[in-house]
């Protein structure tokens, strides 16, 4: 197995065989001036974001140790553009050029950054090229701790460099790639970024990521829910929509929300579904004024009123009251509580064989022009951005601390007496408190999904829920079960042996860590 083996060879060969790195003249004369490092990334010499992995093999280790004290990293002192060039060049190519790659890596890619802020993308996407080649030539790719940290700021990179290129549809699908590859993982799933404010086109990997998104994180499913909307599948996010609403009954709250109740009754009108769709708006008119009379109101009203207004609309249409229906949605200048699909639905439903007069309001405008003018607004803000010296380096992602997910081995393979399983929710019947104690903040996700799957297997039941406590991200909850059963619907489900078959690649078994580990030894002598 290469994992971790792979990381330590290939790094430790780089920082024994490289070059020394770089030194700036004002460095040499002992001055105070922020080093070329910093001026580069923001990160001292061999302190950048891969201190994790680095500390993990020993070469790279003891150069980090028993190196003289190092400068603060400093976000500050980096150079914009051409300069920002010209810093990073200075440590990337020459005599005395950087050769550690676990740092080379990084200041190729903060090269990138540098150049897409001087609008030299041809030379920006040459530095995506160069720091893949040295990724590939260091036994990097493939590996999970890497693929999953790091490796995703090539990705990352790269789609940013396209999307400014006007190749939105390419930049989606390189950011894909490992969201699709590893499903089961936060780091990748959460990284991922969305461009759908830059093109309306759905693809089935976006599809696919975005319900491994809110398997993690029901909250999600509205994500989900307005893709799918936006590709037709009016069906599909009714469906999604629902099972939130069973699973988030589930979990024991004290109050309902009204909104889940509306934004699903808009949502199953549209799909069709009207008898459905009419006990959910009857249903959310109850709960709407009987928390009022409780003394217990809804914090935001707007969006929830605007939604039944909406549904009105929708009734009208239905009953062929096309003229009213354009009074009152022309009513408002904009409608802001509903998805983008929505109101290109409704635009082209009431703009078709209207008045003139009629077009007023929210439907002066045809859903083209909607599209354009939010493409418009994206990329605008994605310019925008490329003038903070911040957001773009933002896409640099750390390495994963190796150590911090081989540690948790003992614990999360642990089953019987599980130290890591808890009571029984007391509000949520059949949901039991999980954590990730004591794993850092990198493992932690991964630990409770592992545990939660071999727990699933020990119980003779084929997967399971998950609910991350937004608040207090080490703890969450998990409930054992088959498909089809309650709060198992397959926006939440986690299929137990695809869990187990991708995580214990992170977090291996203490006899798969034992051998892994020996591995490590051999190839070190």
């Amino acid at each position: 197995m290469r994992t971790g083996l792979a990381i330590a060879a290939a790094l430790a060969a780089a920082a024994t065989n490289g070059m020394a790195p770089a030194v700036s003249a004002d460095e040499a004369k002992g001055g105070k001036a922020p080093s070329l490092y910093l001026q580069c990334d923001g990160n001292p010499n061999n302190m950048s974001a891969g201190e994790g992995i680095a500390r993990f093999i020993g070469a790279v280790t003891l150069l980090a140790l028993f190196a003289p004290p190092v400068e603060a990293p400093d976000a500050e002192a980096r150079k914009f553009g051409t300069e920002g060039v010209d810093a990073c060049s200075a440590l990337i190519d020459g005599a005395r050029a950087e050769g550690n790659v676990a740092r080379r890596l990084p200041l190729i890619l903060a090269r990138a950054v540098h150049r897409v802020e001087a609008l030299d993308y041809a030379g920006a996407r040459a530095d995506v090229d160069k720091a893949r080649g040295e990724a590939a030539a260091a036994g990097l790719n493939g590996d999970i701790y890497f693929d999953r940290s790091f490796g995703q700021s090539l990705d990352r990179i790269e789609a940013a460099i396209m999307a400014r290129q006007g190749q939105v549809a390419e930049a989606k699908a390189k950011l894909l790639e490992k969201a699709v590859a590893y499903p089961n993982s936060l780091f990748v799933v959460g990284a991922t970024e969305d461009f759908i404010g830059l093109s309306s086109d759905v693809t089935e990997a976006e599809i696919a990521w975005l319900r491994s998104l809110a398997r993690m994180d029901h909250n999600q499913i509205w994500v989900l829910s307005a893709r799918l909307q936006l590709a037709g599948r009016w069906r599909e996010a009714a469906a999604a929509d629902e099972a939130y609403l069973d699973y988030h009954g589930g979990l024991g709250f004290d109050e309902r929300n009204t909104e889940y109740l509306t934004a699903t009754a808009i949502v199953q009108h549209i799909a069709g579904n009207r008898e459905r769709a009419r006990a959910l708006i009857a249903d959310a008119r109850r709960n709407f004024e009987d928390r009022k009379t409780r003394g217990k109101p809804e914090t935001d009203t707007s969006r929830i009123i605007e939604h039944f207004d909406l549904f009105e609309i929708l009734e009208l249409i239905d009953r062929g009251e096309m003229v009213e229906a354009r009074r009152r949605y022309a009513g408002r200048s904009e409608w802001v509580g509903i998805t983008l699909a929505q109101s290109l639905h409704l635009n082209g439903l009431l703009r078709a064989n209207a008045a003139p007069a009629e077009l007023a309001g929210a439907l002066a405008t045809d859903p083209a022009e909607i599209l354009k003018k939010r493409r418009e607004t994206r990329l605008a803000e994605l310019l925008a951005q490329d003038k903070d010296n911040k957001t773009l380096f933002g896409k640099i992602l750390p390495y994963a601390d190796v150590g911090s997910f081989e540690t948790m081995s003992g614990r999360v393979w642990k089953v019987e007496k599980s130290k890591m399983l808890g009571k029984e929710s007391p509000k949520a019947k059949g949901m039991f408190y999980i954590d990730c104690n004591p794993a850092g903040w990198q493992p932690c996700n991964d630990s409770m999904l592992l545990h939660a799957a071999l727990l699933a297997k020990q119980k003779g039941k084929a997967g399971f829920t998950f609910w991350r406590d937004r608040e207090r991200p080490i703890y969450g909850f998990v409930r054992f079960g088959d498909p089809g059963e309650p709060m198992m619907a397959e926006t939440q489900y986690f299929a137990a042996d695809d869990v187990v078959a991708e995580l214990r690649r992170a977090i291996p078994s203490p006899a798969e860590l034992e051998a892994r580990r020996a591995a490590r030894k051999a190839g070190a002598r």
